[in-house]
């Protein structure tokens, strides 16, 4: 029943697909939706099967764990959901903080 949903919506994204592919030589293998809310998380799953394509699993905690990126306790009881994707690749490419330039830096001693 999925699709019959989303009829609409699947017309423009094979469209769109179709104009990358031509445009750029590459073809979409994957789809991920990340900003469903949780009662409408099946149209991920739906999307990708009427395209006829995977959907993209991502094990979010070992990525931010890869980039030295930690969440506190208690930030995410439920734990860590694709919603929070964009917040996170924010914080995941941001350089490492670097000294003010006015901060006094201490010497090495030999």
């Amino acid at each position: 029943m999925g699709p019959l949903l989303v009829k609409k919506l699947l017309k423009e994204l094979q469209s769109s697909i179709g104009f990358y592919e031509v445009q750029t030589g590459q073809s979409v293998g994957q789809v991920i939706c990340t900003m469903l809310p949780t009662k409408l998380a099946w149209l991920d799953g739906a999307i990708a099967t009427a395209l006829g394509v995977s959907s993209t699993k991502l094990d979010l905690v070992a990525w931010l764990q890869s980039r030295s990126v930690t969440i506190p306790e208690g930030v995410a009881p439920e734990g860590v959901d694709l919603r929070w994707l964009g917040l996170l690749s924010l914080m995941a490419n941001q350089p490492p903080a670097q000294p003010a330039a006015n901060a006094v830096v201490a010497e090495k001693k030999a």
